[in-house]
C-alpha cells in the first residue's frame, strides 16, 4: 500500500480563560493546516498556566503527523 506522510507543526496557546487560541503556521499543505486547526479546536476548554497564583496563557506547538493513503 503507497502512502503519503506529511508532518506539521500547529502552534496554539491556552488562554487565561482556558480556551485554545491557534496562532498562524507556516508552510505545509493548505487542507492539511485546516485539518489540524479542526482537530485543536475541538479540545474541551483546558486548565490554564498558573504563575503566582494567576493564570496565565500557555503556547504549545504541538506535531501532528499526518499519513494520507492513496
Amino acid at each position: 500500500m503507497l502512502y503519503l506522510r506529511y508532518f506539521q507543526k500547529l502552534p496554539f496557546s491556552i488562554r487565561t480563560d482556558g480556551k485554545v487560541s491557534i496562532k498562524s503556521m507556516k508552510g505545509g499543505e493548505k487542507v492539511l493546516q485546516e485539518e489540524a486547526k479542526r482537530l485543536i479546536e475541538t479540545l474541551p476548554q483546558l486548565i490554564p498556566g498558573k504563575q503566582k497564583g494567576k493564570n496565565v496563557a500557555v503556547t504549545f506547538i504541538y506535531p501532528i503527523n499526518f499519513k494520507l493513503t492513496r
